[in-house]
């Protein structure tokens, strides 16, 4: 089975703000029950500040968060929740959440992701052809003399001052910022088992400087296909249940080293001129199966280079049912994109810091292709691979 690859892509925006002095904080590591204490007992600007500096020890499910934003009126504190917890999704659930379930023997671990492989493989003739909204949500994570170089970086590569719509989010750190960046829409088309995907179009009324500092895909194939072309020559082991939409998933993970990788990590030329740079990285994969059938519920990547593993660069995908022309299939419904880069922080002789790049995807409005089934050829076609 061909490979595209995930294409994760990491570009110097230029935009120069000001950023008035901050007060010096620190991250607080926070659990799940932590914070739903939190939620219980802080309200209004009490709240805001409390969360402007968490960093989550645990993962914060979808649902969770979408229950928390609820209680919670002002949206730049909803924004800036959702861009804390989206660093999470590379991280364990709250050991709260993890069933109480004996793990299968081996015979039984292999028969799942035999049933995992198939399902990759019949993937293609099993999904119709058919259109979903993709909205991305846009977030970054720098610090001013971060912010004060990418502009300097663009002003030379465009020639221009022009500025970009960014909304403070609040600090993180006592040199780092929260930014949300925009939000984008496009329609992906998947035809014949191919994925494409329509223009974007933003809602930032300020004049893009370049394309926003981290773009995805390959959610409805081709990262699936990672279980056949990566995970079967890494070294993939049993590790936990966790509860899925349908009843429990059984959860693997895997250690792909760099001459199996197929994950292809990019920095277009953008600047300058400049020729893009690519790489394929070793990266450790999870992956969570229904066990009845192999259907994949989520997978996640995360790039195994930095000795820091607070320092995440990576992608995770969850998928759900989803109805399509009256039939049910499992689909991807949101994922998690991280870029984390490390570049000197401005004239002083500062120590590096790490800058991220942070989408937040939601899959919505599947409906059926329109022409799929009036379009009939004078003479068989073969399909492309």
């Amino acid at each position: 089975m061909s490979l595209s690859g995930l294409l994760m892509r990491a570009c110097i925006l230029g935009f120069l703000l000001f950023i008035p002095a901050l007060d010096a904080s620190a991250q607080t590591r926070m659990t799940v029950a932590e914070a739903e204490a939190l939620f219980g007992n802080l309200h209004g600007d009490a709240l805001a500040a409390r969360l402007r500096t968490a960093d989550f020890s645990e993962r914060v499910s979808n649902a969770r968060l979408t229950q928390w934003q609820s209680s919670i009126a002002d949206q730049k504190t909803r924004e800036l929740l959702r861009a804390t917890a989206d660093l999470s999704a590379f991280l364990p659930p709250p050991a709260s959440d993890i069933p109480d379930a004996a793990p299968p023997d081996a015979a039984a671990q292999q028969a799942i992701l035999a049933r995992a492989r198939a399902y990759t493989a019949e993937l293609r003739p099993r999904l119709p052809n058919f259109t979903a909204q993709r909205t991305t949500t846009h977030y970054e994570l720098a610090s001013r003399d971060q912010l004060e170089q990418e502009e300097r970086s663009m002003q030379l590569a465009h020639m221009t001052r022009a500025r970009i719509g960014y909304t403070s989010l609040g600090a993180w750190s006592h040199d780092q910022h929260w930014f949300k960046l925009g939000i984008s829409w496009s329609t992906v088309t998947y035809t014949g088992g191919q994925e494409t995907r329509s223009a974007e179009s933003s809602s930032s009324r300020q004049l893009p400087l370049s394309e926003h500092g981290l773009s995805s895909s390959g959610e409805f194939g081709s990262i699936l296909s990672l279980l056949d072309r990566d995970a079967a020559h890494g070294s993939i082991a049993w590790h936990h249940w966790e509860n899925g939409p349908r009843g429990l998933l059984a959860v693997f993970r895997c250690s792909v080293p760099k001459d199996q990788s197929h994950f292809e990590v990019e920095i277009p030329g953008t600047l300058l001129g400049m020729s893009p740079s690519g790489r394929t990285p070793p990266y450790q994969c999870e992956i969570a199966v229904d066990p009845t059938d192999g259907s994949i519920f989520r997978i996640a990547m995360r790039v195994d280079e930095d000795p820091d593993q607070a320092v995440i660069t990576g992608v995770v995908v969850e998928y759900a049912p989803v109805t399509i022309g009256g039939r049910v299939f499992v689909c991807p419904v949101h994922s998690v994109g991280v870029y984390s880069t490390r570049e000197a922080t401005g004239k002083h002789s500062s120590p590096s810091q790490y800058h991220r790049f942070i989408n937040d995807v939601t899959f919505t409005q599947y409906h059926l292709f329109g022409s799929e089934s009036r379009i009939i050829p004078d003479t068989p076609t073969k399909a492309q691979p």
